[in-house]
């Protein structure tokens, strides 16, 4: 009976040498693939997180893009409406004043026998050709503008003066006054 149960111990050392390693394997193996679905599980959270930030970071970043887009457009308005405002104060005193210019220029051109349309303060087509005909028989630059050379050749100068300083004739340009004798 030694012999017998010698035979079944040898037998089952044997077996458990043989069975033993592949046994630990299989262990082992299910231990690795817990570890690895727990570092799975692990890294889907981790990128679940830094998309969620990134989701979030984006988000705050169009925001704060989209108020200085808006307070950037607000300034520009109200910058436009400044410069508007102070623009058209200036326009109004230089139409003003240009207006004066050109209606005693008007003047004095109908004064001296040229048609400059109404005297009205507009520098209109009529007035250009009559101030173009007027620089032209001057020899003045005939460039149907008001510019200084003009202004002083009529004798008008400046905003200041309401009324030339060229007395209005009674008679066409060129004609002679008749001398009366009493």
């Amino acid at each position: 009976m030694t012999k017998v149960l010698t035979s079944v111990v040898a037998a089952l050392i044997g077996t458990v040498w043989i069975l033993g390693p592949a046994a630990a394997q299989t262990t082992t193996d299910k231990m690795e693939n817990k570890t690895e679905r727990a570092k799975d599980k692990v890294e889907d959270k981790a990128e679940r997180a830094k998309d969620k930030t990134e989701s979030k970071t984006e988000s705050a970043m169009d925001k704060v893009k989209e108020k200085a887009h808006d307070a950037k457009e607000k300034i520009v308005e109200t910058k436009d409406k400044v410069v508007d405002k102070v623009k058209g104060k200036k326009n109004k005193v230089a139409a003003k004043s240009e207006g004066t210019n050109v209606r005693a220029a008007q003047q004095a051109l109908r004064d001296q026998g040229y048609n400059p349309g109404p005297i009205d303060g507009v520098m209109g087509p009529r007035t250009s050709a009559a101030v173009r005909d007027y620089q032209t028989k001057e020899g003045l630059t005939a460039s149907g503008q008001l510019d200084d050379a003009t202004m002083d050749k009529l004798g008008v100068r400046g905003a200041s003066s309401a009324s030339p300083t060229t007395e209005p004739q009674t008679t066409a340009p060129g004609a002679q006054k008749s001398k009366q004798t009493p």
